[in-house]
């Protein structure tokens, strides 16, 4: 499980964050080095503040608990009304983890899109990128035999899960529910 979570988070989450951070320029190189007055801002404070930087951190435990608290609640843990469940009335935990997955990944990726001012190659190729990655891991996981170095039983209920989560509407729901939600602050 710990090769997932860092493939999830060197994969999925960083590339768009490096790309973003790297092609980040509001001028061109000569005016920044010409133009003192343009880092008047900075200095003052004037877009960075504490209370901002609040604002960010609260956002984000907001999509953290959507993402940890939406998926249980839209495949109706425990409940006789599940869009989706198993003979015990109960998700599995392989379609919650894809479903919490996907989300928190295409969550990300899109608030940062809304952030990138000025497209270029290099953005569209490692969203792409992402995009793409997401969606070969969660084929890989679901129909790639267990691998020798990953437990039996850990890899056992991923077997065929992506054809069994993309067909319930449970999935779309929490997929659509989660990005509109996250979107709202």
């Amino acid at each position: 499980p710990f090769f997932y979570i860092e493939f999830f988070s060197i994969l999925y989450v960083s590339l768009p964050v490096i790309v973003f951070g790297f092609n980040d320029q509001d001028v061109c190189r000569y005016d920044s080095a010409h133009t003192p007055r343009l880092y008047t801002a900075g200095i003052r404070r004037i877009f960075y503040t504490h209370s901002g930087f609040m604002r960010w951190m609260a956002e984000s435990v907001y999509v953290a608990a959507l993402t940890v608290f939406l998926p249980p609640l839209c495949f109706g843990w425990g409940s006789a009304l599940a869009l989706s469940s198993t003979r015990s009335g109960d998700p599995d935990w392989s379609a919650l983890s894809f479903t919490a997955m996907s989300t928190l990944t295409l969550t990300l990726n899109l608030r940062l899109a809304i952030e990138v001012h000025s497209w270029t190659v290099l953005e569209l190729l490692s969203y792409s990128l992402m995009g793409c990655a997401l969606l070969l891991s969660l084929v890989l996981f679901s129909f790639c035999p267990p691998q020798l170095w990953v437990p039996q039983g850990w890899w056992g209920p991923f077997n065929s899960a992506v054809l069994r989560i993309w067909s319930q509407p449970a999935f779309w729901l929490c997929l659509v529910l989660s990005i509109s939600l996250s979107l709202a602050p």
